[in-house]
């Protein structure tokens, strides 16, 4: 299986970076996508703080680095060190060539520009802001970090829930784990919260209404 993934990950790499990393309008639909899900799940207050969230997901600031330490990133829940986090974290600084190892960093640096990092960070900060806006809604409601974290990575799609197969099959299917989960996760959302049905209901009224008006009155448009 591992050598399936391997050859698979290897394989769809292009595709994927053409899909994915550098396609501004998939980051464009995977925000409203997010929000829209956010919205239905946990309301209109975890939009509300989505930009505020962005910057600090962006610029790595302390919510953010309390998320990652907890094991609340999109890197997983196997980071459970602080020095993972600050591995990140380290990135982002200023460039200090005192030894062999600062000349390492600098070329990681030039590396991360010329393969589209900044445009990966603002495609993974967008995704971590609905994450966390619910983890800090969590502690401001004192509820513990483990529950916070938990809620915050099941807001939208949880690329680690899943089972083997799943993960197998997602390296040689595009989307397939987001496929999955998202509609799980939808799923979960109707049935154990009751006010989510509502406002489900409030974006497909919305969605149908915009439908009908944009037949009517093409030249609106």
């Amino acid at each position: 299986a591992s050598l399936l993934s391997k050859a698979g990950r290897l394989l769809y790499a292009p595709l994927r970076a053409g899909a994915v990393l550098l396609s501004p309008d998939f980051i464009v639909r995977n925000l409203l996508a997010d929000s829209i899900t956010t919205f239905v799940r946990e309301g209109a207050g975890a939009v509300w703080r989505e930009p505020r969230m962005f910057w600090e997901a962006l610029t790595k600031g302390p919510l953010y680095r309390q998320f990652i330490r907890e094991g609340g990133g999109m890197e997983g829940a196997f980071m459970r060190e602080p020095a993972d986090a600050e591995a990140i974290i380290r990135r982002t600084g200023g460039v200090l060539l005192n030894d062999v190892s600062d000349w390492h960093r600098l070329l990681s640096q030039a590396q991360w520009l010329l393969t589209a990092g900044p445009i990966r960070d603002v495609g993974q900060a967008i995704e971590q802001a609905p994450r966390l806006g619910v983890f800090e809604r969590g502690l401001q409601r004192g509820e513990p970090v483990g529950k916070a974290v938990l809620d915050a990575r099941r807001v939208t799609v949880d690329f680690l829930r899943g089972g083997d197969l799943t993960q197998l099959l997602n390296t040689w299917s595009l989307f397939l784990q987001a496929r999955v989960q998202g509609s799980l996760n939808m799923v979960r959302t109707l049935r154990d919260k009751p006010a989510a049905r509502w406002r489900l209901a409030a974006v497909a009224g919305t969605a149908a209404s915009t439908y009908a008006w944009n037949r009517q009155f093409t030249e609106e448009w």
